[in-house]
């Protein structure tokens, strides 16, 4: 009987032993999966991004070459016209969506990337002087109080 109690224990031993590294492979296994989920995530994402970037770029293009003088925001208009809004008085344009002037807007760099035929460069401008860059005569006015919620002083 000795004998037989020995044998189970050492048994039992093993059994939890081996249950012990089939859980850490499982979980290793998971992790991989897991991460290797994540790659191919991070793979795809890139791949969206690099073709809506080959479309802006061959937009742009294809728009200077119909249009070399244009402007940026005549562009912008073109390309994405969800984000121009229509300013209230004809004279000072349309207002373009201040995040195509920020310092990483592809567009803006795309932009700034085919000067040229009296193309302008495009700064970096803030949330505020991106809105203010058509009304600068408007600033001072009392009539649009809503272009200048952003003006005050």
């Amino acid at each position: 009987r000795g004998r037989m109690d020995r044998l189970k224990n050492m048994n039992l031993g093993v059994s939890d032993s081996l249950r012990s590294r089939f859980k850490r492979l499982s979980s290793t296994s998971a992790e991989l999966a897991e991460e290797e989920e994540m790659v191919e995530h991070q793979r795809l994402k890139s791949e969206a991004y690099e073709a809506c970037l080959k479309a802006i770029r061959e937009h742009l293009e294809a728009f200077i070459a119909e249009t070399p003088e244009v402007s940026f925001e005549e562009w912008i208009e073109e390309l994405h016209p969800e984000n121009s809004k229509a300013r209230r008085t004809q004279k000072m344009g349309r207002s373009i969506d201040h995040r195509f002037y920020v310092e990483h807007s592809d567009h803006r760099r795309l932009w700034n990337d085919n000067l040229g035929h009296g193309r302008e460069y495009v700064p970096i401008r803030d949330y505020i002087t991106a809105n203010d860059h058509y009304d600068d005569t408007d600033k001072n006015s009392n009539n649009n109080n809503d272009n200048n919620k952003y003006n005050q002083t």
